[in-house]
């Protein structure tokens, strides 16, 4: 069984920090970017499994703005999207197309993030890491 890869992005390194020591303790493997860009450009590269993505970061858009461009690709538009924010945001709507919800994802957590509810998500979207 091959390793869970997931991309976290956010344009803080503390967050990006410890997101990823919880999701490697766990038995992820971690890859990480910084800015939309970034995360467009290692999506594409390494295909994770799962991006956990900031919503605002260097524009208030930029998080939108990168699921778009993940859903628009055919090698990332079914890639697993967990929203990480400080926003009250309303649960995915899954009648929703892409172009009527560009915020569209399968789930997402709140700032500061709950280890445990994070790891539930993330399992819930893609299983379990990998055999130890």
């Amino acid at each position: 069984m091959t390793q869970k890869k997931i991309l976290v992005v956010d344009d803080e390194a503390d967050c990006r920090t410890f997101l990823k020591a919880i999701l490697e303790n766990e038995g992820f493997e971690v890859i990480t970017a910084s800015d939309s860009h970034e995360a467009v450009e290692k999506a594409d590269a390494e295909f994770p499994d799962l991006v956990i993505l900031d919503v605002m970061m260097e524009t208030y858009t930029a998080g939108s703005n990168v699921v778009a461009r993940l859903r628009e690709s055919r090698h990332t538009k079914n890639i697993p999207i967990i929203l990480s924010t400080a926003l009250e945001l309303g649960g995915p709507d899954p009648d929703a197309s892409d172009a009527e919800k560009p915020m569209q994802a399968q789930d997402y957590i709140r700032k500061p993030v709950d280890p445990e509810r994070l790891i539930a998500s993330v399992r819930n979207l893609v299983g379990e890491p990998s055999a130890r």
